[in-house]
C-alpha cells in the first residue's frame, strides 16, 4: 500500500483522548462496597501492593498510556501531557480515599499512573508514524510485531511454569480446621489426600513434604478432597482446601456459589500477578448436607478437576496462550469459555503483525514472516516448554488476527487518501 500524504488531524486526536479518559473514569471510580474492608487494609503508601500487586502495577502503566498518546498527537506538549496525567490520577486517587467505597488508593496508583502517561506520550511520534507508514518502515514494524508477539508468548510460558514458595515447612489447611479462618467455606471437609497419602490439617511430616514439593516442582498436582457441603451464604469465593508452604499458599480449592474453583501454583504467583484460576461450573451444591468428593490431577500436562456431584468434569491445559489470566483485572476464571478469551487474547497480539504487514513492499516475505511466527508461537515454543499442543480454536484464532489486522490497514488507507494522513509528525509542539 502506498502512503498517501496529508496534514494531521489534532481534532481527532482530542476526540480519542476524551474517549479515553471517559474510559479511565468509568474504570477507576465505579464503586466495589464488597470490597470495602480490604480496601481499607492497603498501605496508602505502598508502591506494590498486595498479593496481586504486579498485576496492579501493569495495569495501572496501561490505563494512562492511550490517553497520552492521544493528547500528545493533538498538539500537547510532553511536559503538559505528563502532568495532565499525574493531575487526573491524583484526582482519582483522592476520590477514592474519601468518596469512591471499595476502591484501593495507594502511592502505587499515582506513580504507575504518572510513568504509563509520561512512557505514552514519549512513544506519540512513534505511534504516529505508525498508523500509515511508508513501505520500508511497515517491513521494520511487521518484524518488531513478530518479536513481541513471540517475546510475549515466551514471558508468558516462564511465568506459567511450575512453581512452590519458598520454604521447606508445609501445612495442610482444611476449611473450618484452620487458624486461617476467613472467608472459609461454610460445610465440612472430612478427609484430603494427595497422591494417596493422607494430608489431615495441621504441619505435614518433613519427609511427606519434600514428596509434595517434589511433585509440585514437576508441575505435579495429585488431589483428592472429601467434603460435606454447607449452606451458602451471600460472600462468594470461599476456600476450602489449601497447601501452605513458607509464607504462601500452593494450590488452594475454594468455592465460589455453585462452582468450584482452582488456583494454579505458577511462577508468575512470585511477582504478584494474579494466578491462573480453573472454574468448574456447578461442580458444588447451594443446599447443605451433600457428600461431594473432587479429584484433582495432572495428566501430560493437562489439569482435570472432576466433582462427583452430577458428575461435573473439567479438563484444560494450562500454556502460555492463557498469559491474559496473569494481568486480567475483571477476575475471569479458565471455565468453559477460556477459548474464547484466549483466541480474543492471542488474535489482538497478532493485529498488528497483520496491519504492518499489508503496508509493506515485500509481500513474500512477510507471508513467510506470518507463517512463521504462528507456527513457532504455537507449536515449537509450547513444545520446548513442557506444554500440551494448544487447540485448534487457537490456530484459528491466530489467522482471525492476521486477517483483521489486513482488513484496518485497507481502511486506514482509505480513509488517508480521503482524509489526509493521520500521521502526527506535524502536531507537536515544545
Amino acid at each position: 500500500m502506498k502512503r498517501s500524504a496529508g496534514t494531521s488531524r489534532p481534532r481527532v486526536w482530542r476526540a480519542l483522548a476524551a474517549g479515553a479518559l471517559v474510559a479511565i473514569l468509568a474504570l477507576t471510580l465505579r464503586p466495589n462496597p464488597q470490597a470495602a474492608a480490604a480496601a481499607l487494609q492497603t498501605p496508602l503508601l505502598c508502591l506494590v501492593c498486595g498479593e496481586r500487586g504486579g498485576t496492579d502495577v501493569i495495569l495501572n502503566l496501561l490505563l494512562f498510556m492511550p490517553f497520552a498518546v492521544a493528547l500528545r498527537l493533538s498538539g500537547m506538549s510532553w511536559g503538559r501531557t505528563v502532568l495532565a496525567c499525574a493531575g487526573i490520577s491524583l484526582l482519582v486517587e483522592s476520590l477514592q480515599f474519601t468518596i469512591i467505597a471499595g476502591r484501593d488508593a495507594s502511592l502505587s496508583d499515582l506513580v504507575t499512573n504518572t510513568l504509563g502517561g509520561a512512557v505514552g506520550a514519549m512513544i506519540a511520534a512513534p505511534v504516529g508514524r505508525a498508523i500509515v507508514p511508508d513501505g520500508d518502515h511497515a517491513t521494520r514494524l511487521t518484524v518488531g510485531a513478530a518479536v513481541a508477539w513471540l517475546g510475549m508468548l515466551a514471558l508468558s510460558a516462564w511465568l506459567m511454569g511450575p512453581w512452590t514458595p519458598a520454604g521447606s515447612r508445609v501445612s495442610s489447611h482444611w476449611a473450618a480446621s484452620s487458624e486461617w479462618s476467613n472467608k472459609a467455606f461454610p460445610g465440612t471437609v472430612t478427609a484430603v489426600q494427595s497422591a494417596g497419602f493422607p494430608l489431615p490439617p495441621g504441619p505435614v511430616s518433613d519427609s511427606l513434604a519434600r514428596r509434595l514439593l517434589l511433585r509440585l516442582r514437576q508441575g505435579r498436582i495429585e488431589l483428592r478432597v472429601d467434603l460435606i457441603s454447607g449452606r451458602l451464604t451471600a460472600q462468594n469465593s470461599r476456600w476450602i482446601y489449601f497447601l501452605r508452604i513458607g509464607s504462601a499458599y500452593a494450590p488452594r480449592l475454594s468455592q465460589d456459589g455453585g462452582d468450584l474453583l482452582l488456583e494454579v501454583p505458577v511462577r508468575a504467583l512470585h511477582f504478584r500477578f494474579s494466578a491462573p484460576t480453573l472454574r468448574l461450573r456447578d461442580g458444588m451444591p447451594v443446599a447443605p448436607g451433600i457428600p461431594v468428593t473432587i479429584t484433582i490431577s495432572e495428566v501430560k500436562g493437562f489439569l482435570s478437576m472432576v466433582s462427583s456431584y452430577r458428575g461435573r468434569t473439567f479438563t484444560l491445559s494450562v500454556g502460555p496462550t492463557q498469559g491474559w489470566s496473569l494481568v486480567d483485572p475483571f477476575g475471569l476464571r479458565l471455565g468453559p469459555d477460556v477459548r474464547l478469551l484466549t483466541g480474543v487474547w492471542l488474535g489482538a497480539w497478532l493485529v498488528p503483525l497483520g496491519y504492518w504487514g499489508a503496508w509493506s513492499r515485500h509481500r513474500g516475505a512477510v507471508l513467510l514472516l506470518s507463517i512463521g511466527t504462528v507456527v513457532l508461537g504455537l507449536w515449537l515454543l509450547p513444545a520446548l516448554a513442557g506444554f500440551p499442543s494448544v487447540h485448534s480454536s487457537e490456530w484459528f484464532a491466530a489467522g482471525a488476527g492476521l486477517a483483521v489486522g489486513r482488513a484496518l490497514a485497507a481502511l486506514a488507507a482509505y480513509l488517508a487518501s480521503r482524509c489526509g494522513s493521520p500521521s502526527g509528525s506535524e502536531s507537536f509542539s515544545s
